[in-house]
């Protein structure tokens, strides 16, 4: 909360800020924006929606840091 009452405005992520889980990445769309973001207060997603969302945002920024590992440059999507 700002000191005048009002609630900070959602930022969107920083380009080129991809690393492993817990960091902020790109998100590929407006469901992850909305499940793993303070703007998640705001739905009311069913019992297992935000896991399943968040299963998929980890599982791509672990197939990405594999391929950075690799070499391969971890674009693969």
């Amino acid at each position: 909360m700002r000191p005048n009452g009002h609630s900070p405005k959602l930022q969107p992520p920083k380009a080129g800020t991809e690393t492993m889980m817990g960091h902020r990445a790109k998100f590929i769309d407006g469901d992850e924006w909305d499940a793993l973001t303070k703007a998640r207060q705001f739905y009311g997603h069913r019992a297992g929606i935000v896991k399943s969302i968040k299963r998929r945002f980890n599982k791509r920024m672990r197939r990405q840091s594999k391929a950075r590992l690799r070499g391969d440059g971890g674009t693969a999507g």
